[in-house]
């Protein structure tokens, strides 16, 4: 699993430019899950193999991770 995202001095988790092409790097590599923005899930247009896990806090992030 991986996260991709940007984390803001209050532990929310911010959307990041380019995410299909940082997805589509990721699946490359070989992960099965990601762990991104929620707020930039809707903006995804093309279908991905990966599963895509919304989160919306830092706190969130280390539930998922642990």
């Amino acid at each position: 699993m991986i996260p991709i995202g940007e984390v803001g001095l209050s532990g929310e988790v911010r959307g990041v430019s380019h995410l299909e092409a940082r997805i589509a790097e990721v699946e490359k590599m070989g992960f099965t899950r990601c762990i991104v923005p929620k707020t930039s899930l809707k903006q995804l247009t093309k279908k991905n193999q990966i599963e895509l896990i919304g989160i919306t806090s830092l706190s969130q992030v280390m539930e998922n991770l642990f």
